[in-house]
């Protein structure tokens, strides 16, 4: 998987992460967010390098259909880039305080 999808994933992770199951979440955390490889993960979790990859495979491909039906990451995207384009067209120092506020809550990490 490619540095830029990685990443992709890891943002869906914070919005679907959910709605996966326990052991897909742990397996994609160690994945996204640890950079295990596949091996280190099937060592860790005691099963095989191709259940920890067909984990994974599912695991992104049902993120990827959550995206596609409700767009959360999209929109928020959309909102962020709305927001910042307020602040700055904005003069007043208490709105755009306030607007950057409301940009840092929109950020999910």
């Amino acid at each position: 998987m490619e540095l830029i999808d990685k990443v992709i994933y890891g943002k869906y992770l914070s919005y679907y992460g959910q709605l996966l199951t326990d052991k897909q979440r742990e397996v994609l955390k160690f994945y996204l967010d640890m950079d295990m490889s596949l091996f280190e993960i099937s060592k860790e979790l005691n099963v095989s390098r191709q259940a920890v990859r067909d984990i994974i495979v599912r695991s992104t491909a049902l993120m990827n259909e959550y995206e596609k039906k409700l767009a959360l990451v999209k929109k928020n995207e959309e909102l962020q880039k709305k927001i910042l384009e307020i602040i700055n067209e904005c003069d007043n120092k208490k709105t755009v305080s306030a607007l950057k506020n409301l940009y840092d809550y929109t950020e999910v990490n």
